[in-house]
């Protein structure tokens, strides 16, 4: 329904005694005995309606035929003296002599005696000191007399005679107004909703005698209800009504007074102030005189929800005492909630003062109060919704304010990922400018280890805002490092060359990043021009960019780690990771050389999920090469955890995933492999191109895992073709032995002899071992080894590819057993790691060349596989092979030798060997390997020993923690609780997960509630079936990279 107003002298509502026939029914009583009490009191806050009740109460004074006198005190005459006692002698009979307050009590009680006398006083509160003594002089005398006093008083307003005032009050019949019910309110808005209209409802004094005729005589005065249908219904007006004004009667009729009221949202009355002119100087009129009153409002309007006392001292400048008075006077009127929050009882009336406050001063409220939280050691975040909630970030001070806290909590984020929510919440309101490109500068920088598209986009708009040459130059290196993973790469060449121009640059290390992402650009887009390092470039970077330049063809086996790790730094902001796993790749170094840098990598803090992905890779990889297999799952596990919380660029995709493909292939975990696979999208065919070429080879072994041998052949041999020295030939022997093509593998097992002989600086015209495969070769008539590009995808044609070629001796730095050359500081638990893996590699007597021991498991490797190529003939070279090899390397030897063994009838040696080789496997996690050593142990006539399946094959150590691992806890309050590492809960739990048969701790509940044994579940792969049974596994051949 549509509402109609007809306005006499003031608000309809305020003027029509809505909701008040209980009041009125006190009135009437007191009206009919006017002798019985002589001073009647009505209180309440601002906008209740005490005028108009005092209004009604003078009309039905005269209707009952009483004299009225009426006078309303001023805030304005508050200081002249007697003004009341003046102006009802005005009223009364300016002739009359009343000069003191018994000659004022004689003229009332004369008046009295012919007609009852009713004294109406408005506003007492603003009375003088001798008019207020006067009203008291005569209360205390009138009982007895048909005289009545009727008077309204605003409570909290300080009082000339605080004392006076209280003693009247407490002699007093008062009359307390409080503002209207939800129900009221409803009832205004649809009378035939709530049982009639108002006037029927309002005028009920509790006597029977209201109404058309009664009493008060007020029915349908100042307001005209037409019931109309109002827009949206009229209980959803009526609830936002009685929220947004409180039920104040006065507040009530200005916003119903607007015509448009019901169109216009709750939250759009409030940021515009709806009627806020109004209602602003409607409040400054009803202000008690207490100092700082309205600062005090202005401070709790702005702060909101963080309005305490303290806060609104410091905002306003006044100490906390006097801020509490205030809050406490302009409780007591109606207009705030006191407590340890104020609150505004009307948010209409917040909604005014928030219209009438300026940007500048809400800034400064919202920045002193800021600061006192600050000072007082308020949660950085609380100080920071506040200042954004406000709205003044675009302001200098409050910037500064919102930098310093946002660098604090940036620092102190538990993630990444939390780093670049609370940025970009941050970012979504309007800011200065400078603070603007600060915050870009943080999100670009978090963004690239998250989302590298959105990273790029920040960092352009972060490096067009800064001021600072250096700054810029840092976001547009930064920016180009973002490009290079989204495989944009003449985008990114582009920046980096226009930026090694600048002469800020040149100055500083940042050239040397620059040459080096050059070339690692130039590497993976080949239509890139590699160049020659920008002028200025240090030693150690222009050595990195020929490594990249010829992809590893060098060798690479003087580069210096801890020059790379200081260069490149892949844990720090402005540091290349994606290089570092491209130099792994390429470089000969041994694994130990690298070991020291992956372990400081992958414990870094601060660090992003595709940071921590390719760190955990590159971490597996370097595991893997030691044969550390169980510690390499864990790495695998880590990165695979990381990589469900993003979506993974390309290019780390790649890097990343050889690694991870190869330990889920140790583990016998092909099904996850080839979802690795298929969720990266990498299963089609990849460029040529060297960073490629690890991925390829692990795809590979992963097709010739599942029985896709033609599939495996081909991904090795495009492995080949990338460049880096990859050990595709050691990879490639297996596949080929498979596919019927003994000739092919015999004579890519003698070129992979001949360049292991050679690395080891044995004389390969000499070497009977390569005569003895040429004699086999050809013995069976068998054609040279010719791979064509048409027989690598399996359908015997195309063009010949010839792949032989020789390995020249590389340089060799020799060094004690133990020592760590360039490592960097690590942690003391990593120490013994390193240490751990130098003696892995170390020869049991003298003093070894790191060098020398990395060719002689090279040419292990390749005695193997020509073993394993020559058959029954191959017998000593396989024997070479155990002598020269280490770690895992060991157990394939061990296993190739067993079978040959077997193979010619010497079954009780083949199954020692085999038993030594199942051992080696098991005790380094090799589960695949394991599982095919274990079958070929029993196809030789041994029994594979009896392992304990269950929970009963745990350790003493693995049990603890897998108990307390299925309760809930992690690792961190495992290791708390029993005083060891998070480190040594990992590895207890990876072997309890491999011994139980699980894939992780969600099983170990019900797997330990289980009385009695549980079978593993290992999975089997689908060509373990179809492999010969002379077939152990051909491994990666990590150790040595033969070309």
């Amino acid at each position: 329904m549509h509402l109609e107003y007809t306005h006499a002298t003031g608000p309809a509502f305020a003027n029509s005694l809505v909701d008040r026939a209980a009041e009125l029914g006190v009135l009437a009583h007191h009206l009919t005995n006017i002798a019985t009490g002589p001073l009647i009191l009505v209180e309440g806050g601002a906008g209740t309606g005490r005028t108009a009740l005092l209004a009604a109460g003078a009309d039905a004074a005269r209707g009952l035929g009483h004299q009225v006198l009426t006078v309303t005190a001023s805030r304005y005459e508050s200081e002249l003296p007697a003004q009341l006692i003046h102006r009802l002698r005005t009223h009364a009979d300016p002739s009359a002599a009343i000069t003191a307050p018994h000659s004022l009590f004689r003229w009332i009680t004369e008046q009295a005696r012919r007609t009852p006398l009713l004294l109406v006083i408005d506003d007492l509160h603003w009375s003088d000191r001798e008019s207020l003594h006067c009203l008291a002089y005569l209360v205390r005398r009138l009982p007895g007399h048909p005289v009545g006093v009727l008077a309204s008083h605003l409570p909290a307003h300080p009082s000339p005679d605080p004392v006076l005032l209280t003693e009247l009050r407490r002699s007093s019949s008062r009359i307390v107004l409080r503002p209207f019910s939800a129900r009221m309110v409803g009832a205004l808005i649809d009378p035939g909703r709530h049982g009639g209209s108002h006037a029927d409802r309002l005028c009920d004094n509790g006597a029977g005698r209201c109404g058309s005729g009664g009493l008060f005589g007020i029915e349908g005065r100042g307001i005209r209800v037409s019931p109309v249908g109002v827009r949206g219904g009229a209980s959803n007006l009526s609830a936002c009504l009685a929220e947004w004004t409180g039920g104040n009667p006065y507040l009530l009729n200005v916003a119903l007074s607007q015509p448009d009221w019901c169109d216009c949202p709750a939250k759009t009355r409030e940021q515009s102030g709806y009627a806020a002119r109004t209602v602003y100087n409607w409040l400054r009129s009803r202000l008690p005189p207490v100092a700082g009153c309205l600062e005090c409002v202005g401070a709790a309007a702005i702060l909101g929800s963080n309005a305490e006392p303290t806060l609104i001292a410091a905002a306003v400048g006044i100490t906390v005492r006097a801020a509490e008075e205030a809050v406490q006077a302009l409780s007591e009127i109606g207009f705030l909630t006191g407590g340890a929050i104020v609150e505004f009882a009307q948010p209409m009336v917040r909604a005014a003062v928030l219209a009438a406050i300026s940007p500048e001063q809400r800034a400064r409220v919202l920045v002193a109060a800021g600061a006192r939280l600050v000072e007082i050691g308020a949660a950085d975040e609380r100080v920071l919704e506040l200042l954004l909630d406000g709205e003044v970030t675009e302001y200098d001070d409050a910037a500064r304010l919102v930098s310093a806290l946002l660098d604090r909590m940036v620092a102190a984020a538990a993630s990444v990922l939390a780093r670049v929510e609370l940025l970009r919440r941050v970012l979504a309101r309007p800011t200065a400018r400078s603070l603007r490109a600060h915050l870009l500068a943080l999100l670009g920088t978090a963004e690239t280890d998250t989302d590298p598209a959105a990273a790029q986009t920040h960092l352009a708009e972060a490096a067009r805002l800064a001021t600072d040459p250096w700054l810029r130059a840092q976001l547009v290196f930064q920016r180009a490092s973002a490009l290079l993973l989204l495989d944009r790469g003449i985008e990114a060449a582009g920046l980096l060359r226009c930026l090694a121009l600048d002469s800020e640059v040149a100055q500083s290390g940042l050239l040397d990043r620059i040459a080096v992402l050059l070339a690692e650009l130039a590497i993976r887009h080949p239509d890139l021009p590699a160049g020659e390092p920008p002028t200025g470039t240090g030693g150690s970077a222009k050595r990195i960019a020929n490594l990249l330049a010829d992809s590893g063809s060098s060798g690479g086996g003087d580069l210096s780690w801890h020059q790379t790790w200081q260069l490149l730094s892949p844990a720090g902001r402005l540091g290349l990771p994606l290089t570092w796993s491209t130099l792994s790749t390429l470089s000969e170094a041994p694994p130990h050389r690298q070991l020291p840098y992956t372990t400081a990598w992958v414990t870094a803090p601060d660090q992003g999920p595709l940071r921590k992905v390719l760190a955990h890779a590159a971490h597996a990889n370097v595991l893997l090469a030691l044969g550390r297999i169980s510690r390499a799952a864990i790495e695998t596990d880590r990165a695979i955890a990381q990589l469900a919380q993003v979506t993974v660029p390309p290019a780390i995709a790649v890097a990343a995933f050889g690694p991870l493909i190869e330990t889920l292939l140790e583990r016998d975990d092909l099904p996850a492999a080839n979802r690795l696979l298929a969720e990266a999208d990498l299963n089609g065919p990849l460029p040529t191109r060297p960073t490629n070429a690890a991925l390829l080879l692990a795809r590979g072994r992963l097709r010739h895992a599942c029985g896709d041998p033609g599939g495996a052949l081909a991904d090795i041999l495009a492995a080949a073709r990338c460049g880096p020295p990859i050990p595709w030939r050691a990879n490639a022997i297996p596949v080929l032995l498979e596919l019927g093509r003994h000739d092919t593998a015999r004579a890519l097992a003698c070129t992979e002899l001949a360049a292991a002989r050679a690395l080891a600086g044995v004389d390969v015209a000499s070497d009977q071992a390569i005569a003895e495969v040429d004699a086999v070769a050809v013995d069976s008539g068998e054609r040279p080894a010719v791979l064509t590009t048409g027989e690598a995808a399996g359908t015997g044609r195309g063009d010949p590819v010839v792949y032989a070629d020789s390995a020249p001796p590389v340089a060799v730095r020799e060094h004690p057993p133990g020592e760590l050359r360039d490592a960097p500081d690590l942690p003391a638990d990593e120490v013994a790691d390193l240490a751990l893996a130098e003696a892995e590699l170390a020869r049991t007597t003298g003093e070894f060349t790191a060098a020398r021991e990395t060719a002689e498991q090279a040419l292990g490797i390749a005695l193997r596989l020509a073993g394993q190529a020559a058959g029954p003939s191959g017998l000593g070279m396989l024997t070479e092979s155990v002598a020269l090899s280490t770690g895992m390397e060991t157990a394939r030897a061990l296993g190739e030798l067993g079978i040959g063994l077997a193979r010619v009838g010497r079954v009780g040696q083949a199954r020692q060997r085999l038993r030594r080789a199942l051992v080696l496997a098991e005790g380094a996690g090799a589960v695949r390997l394991g599982r095919i050593l274990a079958q070929r142990l029993r196809d030789a006539g041994g029994r594979v020993p009896g392992r304990i399946q269950g929970p009963e094959s745990l350790t003493a150590s693995e049990r603890r923690v897998a108990r307390l691992a299925a309760t809930g806890r992690t690792n961190r309050q495992i290791a708390d609780e029993l005083f060891v590492t998070r480190r040594a809960v990992e590895m207890h739990l990876t072997q309890a997960y491999r011994k139980l048969g699980i894939g992780g701790r969600g099983d170990l509940r019900e797997v330990l509630g289980r009385d009695g044994r549980r079978q593993a579940n290992q999975p089997r792969s689908a060509s373990s079936a179809g492999h010969p049974s002379w077939v152990v596994d051909a491994g990666a051949g990590r150790a040595g990279r033969s070309r």
